[in-house]
């Protein structure tokens, strides 16, 4: 009984329908954006005036070099106390790299500005390991605060985990806990971090529970986490989020890591984080008479301007060393490169094509006996997280090129099959954002976001996971020339890649491997200098070279919408297609009902009637109308919601208007096992929507569920289903 033609005409039909109750356009093009990524925070500009019989903590994380900044902060700290307050000052690291201003003195000058504002409490993050553990540890005996992680050393705690801080002042005790994401594993380069050890991923919760029950005991009255953690994808199962609800008794989480800006996790979880480079400064006010947490919120530090001379001058000789070491122009870009607020871990972006460039440049202007492959089998990769600040149109320094690329590595070359390269690509682009995401030169890669990780086996010491089968990334070309997934070939990366940093276990296992030693700041000012004569411009690099594709998931617009649900192809069809779409900018309301009304409209314009309302009338009455007249409906209860039973009903009595459905001698066959709920009058529609594959029941056993509420989720199955009967 199937009739193809009809099929596509139907289909047609209903995706002209299927649009005109909805708010939102059609358009399926996702907008990636630095703000996708930031949860709603609260935020003030000005010191309550008077906080007496407060104690508040103030934090910050992942400043990364913003040496600046910290003379505002100790002038802030001051403004708190004179108000009233008791002050306790924590950080949830990342501050001994990032930046000429810190890297050049390998996390020294951090240590001493940190001791200037008055720190108390201090966590590690993974960017603390980037000189070395010896360096590390070495700083840190000048710190005047004191550091708190579940790092180990050669199998022992380096640091206390907790520790609990009485303050007299206040009456207050206060216990806090450090944990540094077991990420740094593959976060810092192995050869930084011989001898050291986090909790393996099983036990980094226990390690947090024993921690907060041993400060309990010794009587906290209130017990925060200063973690670095993070909240991003790659974050999980280690997330600041999924350490609030495994481990019970944290008051608060002052988290870093993923840079995020939010005052409460996604679910409302107490977790405050204040994104990077000192933009803000987290406030958690502690009522000391109730000892409970009263308020908490961001301090944005772009309108303060006061400052304490003393750190100030601290400050601004750290910023002249750099300066008189790195401050001389060597080029002018006559564009703006992209690199900073994570776009670099979501989408190709020209600075991360100029990087890429100048890596595979740099081995092959040093001759291709440099490497033992053809030279249209070389390619170059690096990874967005290593890309950390833009570059600005004008002159360019040394400094603003070390900036971008702050961590010391190395350009390196490993030998790898064509399957082990596309293992990388797939490990790598799991999600967005991602550290690891590959900028590259010499390939041509598409990623289909609409394509599910297909999770293998856990990396060994890592928390990653490698893919099980290639799902989502396609590798075009290489070089201009087809992918052979046997052929080996050289991969210009930097030696923390190598090393099988991050995702890129593959690499870390390649048949054969070297490393220049040149630093890769080195090689892209090289590049600049030489091969582009001093000149960034925009013929080359004003746009991305299209060297990644992104076929976006059109769905993950929306914030209601479950990818892993049932309905999610459906979804993803109907508003490609552009037969459907949203309900609002951000929201498709899959599981909201339908009314009769709708319905008969849809259906009304689907035929080319004129359903505009005339003044006085209803938005349905001309659709209700000329259904009764057409038979479609008896235009009762028009306002009800419908059944599944009524929504088929009413389809298939348009179809059966266009001359289309069962033949007279049709009989009731349906071996459903609510078949026999029917009412007298769907029989024949439901037969004819069965038996032609657009129906197939709402579980294994076929189950019709005729009178249950239709809703926008089984409107787009049934488009999704017409499809596949008409191809």
């Amino acid at each position: 009984m199937k009739n193809i033609n009809r099929m596509l005409a139907l289909v047609m039909a209903l995706a002209m329908i299927f649009s005109l109750s909805i708010t939102a356009s059609a358009a399926v093009t996702v907008e990636w954006s630095k703000e996708r990524y930031q949860e709603a925070a609260t935020k003030i500009d000005k010191v309550p005036a008077d906080l007496s019989g407060k104690t508040v903590i103030l934090h910050t994380n992942d400043i990364h070099g913003a040496v600046a900044q910290y003379a505002k902060l100790a002038a802030l700290k001051a403004d708190f106390v004179a108000a009233g307050a008791t002050v306790v000052m924590v950080d949830a690291g990342d501050y001994s790299s990032g930046d000429p201003n810190v890297s050049l003195s390998k996390g020294a000058s951090a240590i001493e500005l940190m001791n200037a504002v008055g720190y108390d409490y201090a966590t590690l993050g993974n960017h603390e390991f980037d000189a070395g553990w010896s360096t590390l540890v070495e700083n840190l005996k000048s710190a005047k605060f004191t550091v708190l992680s579940d790092v180990q050393y050669q199998g022992k705690d380096a640091f206390p985990v907790g520790e609990l801080k009485t303050l007299e002042e206040s009456g207050l005790k206060l216990g806090f806990f450090g944990l540094t994401t077991p990420e740094t594993a593959t976060k810092a380069h192995p050869g930084k971090t011989a001898g050291v050890s986090w909790p393996a991923e099983a036990n980094m919760m226990k390690v947090a529970q024993t921690a907060v029950d041993k400060l309990k005991a010794d009587g906290a009255d209130l017990v925060i986490g200063i973690t670095h953690l993070g909240t991003d994808a790659e974050n999980v199962p280690n997330s600041s989020r999924d350490l609030y609800k495994e481990v019970t008794g944290i008051d608060f989480i002052v988290d870093g890591h993923s840079h995020t800006v939010m005052t409460a996790g996604e679910d409302k979880e107490p977790i405050q984080s204040t994104g990077t480079k000192l933009v803000n400064v987290g406030v958690i006010v502690i009522d000391n008479a109730a000892k409970k947490i009263e308020s908490n919120c961001l301090f944005d530090l772009a309108n303060y301007t006061k400052e304490v001379e003393s750190v100030k001058t601290i400050s601004d000789r750290v910023i002249k060393e750099v300066n008189d070491e790195y401050g001389a122009v060597f080029a002018v870009s006559a564009v703006d490169l992209d690199g900073a607020n994570k776009i670099a871990r979501y989408h190709e972006t020209n600075l991360g094509d100029l990087i890429a460039d100048a890596m595979l440049w740099h081995i092959k202007e040093g001759g291709m006996d440099a490497v033992s492959v053809p030279a249209d089998r070389v390619v170059a990769l690096t990874n967005g997280g290593g890309i950390r600040e833009d570059i600005k149109a004008g002159d360019v320094t040394r400094k603003d090129v070390n900036a971008v690329l702050p961590f010391g590595n190395t350009v390196a070359v490993v030998y790898v099959t064509g399957a082990e390269l596309l293992e990388a690509l797939e490990a790598s682009t799991i999600y967005f954002p991602m550290g690891g995401f590959p900028q590259v030169a010499g390939i041509q890669y598409t990623i289909d976001d609409a394509k599910t990780f297909d999770q293998g086996e856990q990396y060994p010491d890592s928390t990653y996971y490698g893919p099980k089968s290639i799902q989502r990334v396609t590798i075009n070309s290489i070089n201009g020339r087809d992918f052979d997934p046997k052929a080996t070939y050289a991969v210009i990366t930097n030696d923390f890649l190598a090393s099988g940093g991050d995702t890129y276990f593959a690499f870390k296992n390649a048949s054969a491997q070297f490393d220049t030693s040149i630093e890769m700041d080195i090689v892209v000012m090289d590049y600049i200098t030489t091969e582009l004569k001093g000149t960034i411009t925009a013929e080359k690099y004003g746009e991305v070279d299209g060297r990644i594709t992104i076929k976006e998931d059109p769905i993950k617009v929306y914030t209601d919408v479950d990818v892993t649900e049932w309905y999610a192809p459906a979804l993803r069809y109907v508003v490609t297609a552009g037969s459907m779409t949203g309900t609002g900018a951000a929201t498709f309301a899959p599981k909201a009902t339908i009314t009769r009304a709708e319905v008969m409209k849809l259906i009304a314009n689907m035929a080319g009637a004129d359903t505009k309302p005339a003044e006085g009338e209803q938005w349905y009455d001309k659709a209700v109308a000329w259904a009764v007249e057409n038979k479609i409906s008896d235009g009762k209860d028009a306002t009800s919601v419908s059944s599944r039973e009524d929504f088929v009903i009413m389809l298939y009595n348009y179809i059966k208007m266009q001359g289309k459905g069962l033949a007279s001698d049709w009989s009731f066959s349906l071996k459903n096992p609510d078949a026999d709920q029917l009412s007298e009058n769907a029989t024949e529609a439901m037969q004819w929507m069965v038996e032609n594959g657009v129906i197939k029941g709402v579980d294994d056993a076929g189950t019709l569920a005729p009178k249950s509420s239709a809703t926008r989720a089984e409107m787009a199955q049934i488009l999704l289903n017409m499809s596949k009967v008409a191809a």
